[in-house]
């Protein structure tokens, strides 16, 4: 919200951010909601209900918290029996979900994948960096993976193979984190939120 904050000796003034009201303990979060949302579209376009899917994996840049997860959230909302986890890799990270679940699928520890990709990264977006603040937006995209074997849908392709690859580059960052509360720091200030400097490789 808009004013003057002050954590020990160091005050800070907000600036222009995104303004999402607090949900309570129990009720659906932002990004659980929105990726809920995308869940049951997935479901319904593969013909599927929660009692076909057995692991929900939530990837994206940012989650809402570290926990409980969001992927364990939506998983609930389904009524998804199984596990869920969340795993954040920046923007490959709807890639990497879809590897994850390949993995699951292939190693026999899954029979039916939820990956869903709820990205919620404009609360992360310095508006007044005119560098990088246009790229961003907020989507939630979700698809269900499961062996040939089993797939009846008529919405499906096949996988015919995989390969994971990252470069690791400081040009690319985003600083805010848990870490950031135990410093007198500003939060929220232009080295926490996104930023880019030159070319990412």
């Amino acid at each position: 919200m808009p004013g003057t904050y002050t954590r020990g000796t160091v005050s800070w003034i907000s600036i222009a951010c995104v303004q999402v009201s607090e949900r309570k303990d129990e009720e659906l979060s932002n990004q659980g909601e929105i990726g809920f949302f995308a869940a049951r579209k997935a479901l319904a376009a593969a013909g599927k209900t929660a009692a076909d899917i057995d692991a929900v994996i939530v990837a994206c840049a940012y989650t809402q918290r570290p926990y409980p997860a969001i992927a364990i959230e939506i998983q609930k909302e389904l009524g998804v029996d199984g596990f869920g986890y969340d795993m954040l890799v920046a923007c490959s990270a709807a890639t990497f979900g879809l590897h994850r679940a390949y993995d699951s699928l292939v190693s026999g520890s899954s029979r039916c994948v939820l990956a869903v990709n709820p990205e919620l990264v404009t609360p992360q977006v310095n508006f007044c960096d005119r560098d990088s603040h246009f790229i961003f937006g907020d989507v939630a995209t979700a698809i269900i993976m499961e062996r040939s074997e089993t797939c009846t849908s008529p919405n499906s392709y096949e996988i015919l193979s995989t390969k994971a690859l990252t470069r690791f580059s400081n040009n690319i960052r985003s600083n805010f984190g848990h870490m950031a509360y135990a410093t007198d720091a500003a939060p929220f200030g232009w080295d926490k939120l996104f930023h880019q400097s030159g070319v990412l490789f």
